[in-house]
Formats: structure tokens, C-alpha cells, sequence
């Protein structure tokens, strides 16, 4: 047989790179949170924008309010 080639030996650097590859498998149940997290964050910027559109259409509402009681007056 051909010992050489079974017992090769690695030089340790340590500046350089890796040797081994990592793999990029992910289990199922860390799938399903990450959905689940991605969903959650979706439904908050949902709220949060109409929260945001809520104010401005208020703020509309109050601007034009204080104009017509300054013209009225």
C-alpha cells in the first residue's frame, strides 16, 4: 500500500487560512425560527408605518385646523 499518500501531515500556520471547508446545512428547526423571526419583523415594520402614516395624517389635519381658525378669525 502507499503510506504516504494516507499519512500526510498538515504544517501548522496560523496566519493562513482554513483547510476545512464548512458546511452550510442548516436544520429544519432553525429554519422554521428564522421564518418565524422574518414574519415577526415584517408585521413590525407593517405597525410601525402605520403608525407613521396615522401621525402625518393628524399632524395634516391639526395643521389645517389652526390655519382655518386663523383665517376665521
Amino acid at each position: 500500500m502507499n503510506n504516504k499518500s494516507q499519512n500526510k501531515v498538515l504544517k501548522f500556520e496560523p496566519r493562513k487560512k482554513r483547510r476545512l471547508k464548512s458546511v452550510d446545512y442548516m436544520s429544519p428547526e432553525k429554519k422554521e425560527l428564522l421564518r418565524q423571526r422574518e414574519k415577526q419583523k415584517k408585521l413590525g415594520q407593517g405597525r410601525n408605518r402605520t403608525i407613521v402614516v396615522a401621525g402625518i395624517f393628524f399632524g395634516l389635519v391639526a395643521l389645517v385646523a389652526v390655519i382655518d381658525f386663523l383665517i376665521r378669525r
